[in-house]
């Protein structure tokens, strides 16, 4: 799974559980586009976390959301978050920790690198551009990494989007510097974003070329 995934990079023993809710129960965190008009529309995942992702109303009515409807109100509310860690995986494996971080335990119990109350990781295929170029990628001499990812720790994200017709992510920084993951291998993107600001873990990545969110257990695509 994406979750077991995570944290094999950390080489860590976190049981990854089965976050599951009943069917028409609502969870905090994200807010449909209509939320300002209507405080009481929450999302909820349906048992298999799948799409199309739903909401709740003080009605007792569900209302089609689509992951991509769902990413919209993530979007907006990651504005402003600082980048608070990097760190890099196996290979050319990429973790940014936003927000406020939480300690993670390795298997022999040292201090392993924290969760944000939102992560972004990229598996492989990333790279780091500024207004006039790209300052490295993925596939740059490992010695142009650091100096680039010194330029995104302690900045703030401005914006937070998708582009392409296979969904990757993008984060511009409020210095103007962009990160973005852009696979070049056969598949799907491999990238995934987690939100753990509410009761239940939200992770957004691309199935069978589509975004999807979930809980994290799906199977790796």
């Amino acid at each position: 799974s994406r979750a077991s995934l995570h944290q094999d990079q950390r080489k860590t023993e976190i049981p990854i559980m089965h976050r599951v809710r009943p069917a028409g129960s609502c969870i905090r965190g994200f807010r449909t586009p209509s939320a300002p008009r209507n405080p009481s529309h929450y999302a909820v995942l349906d048992r298999q976390g799948s799409t199309p992702y739903r909401t709740c109303r003080n009605d007792g009515k569900n209302v089609a959301m689509t992951p991509l409807k769902a990413f919209e109100p993530f979007a907006a509310s990651v504005i402003g978050l600082p980048i608070s860690h990097v760190w890099r995986g196996y290979g050319s494996a990429v973790f940014i920790e936003c927000g406020k971080l939480s300690p993670v335990s390795r298997r022999d119990g040292s201090p392993g690198n924290p969760d944000g109350e939102v992560s972004l990781g990229v598996e492989w295929s990333w790279r780091i551009e500024d207004k006039a170029a790209i300052r490295c990628g993925s596939w740059s001499e490992e010695s142009l990494w650091e100096p680039a990812f010194d330029t995104l720790r302690n900045a703030r994200i401005a914006r937070c989007e998708l582009f392409g017709a296979l969904p990757e992510v993008a984060i511009t920084f409020d210095s103007g510097i962009r990160f973005l993951s852009f696979s070049t291998t056969d598949g799907q993107p491999q990238w995934h974003l987690v939100d753990r600001r509410g009761d239940q873990e939200q992770w957004f990545t691309v199935r069978e070329g589509r975004l999807h969110i979930g809980d994290g257990s799906e199977p790796t695509t």
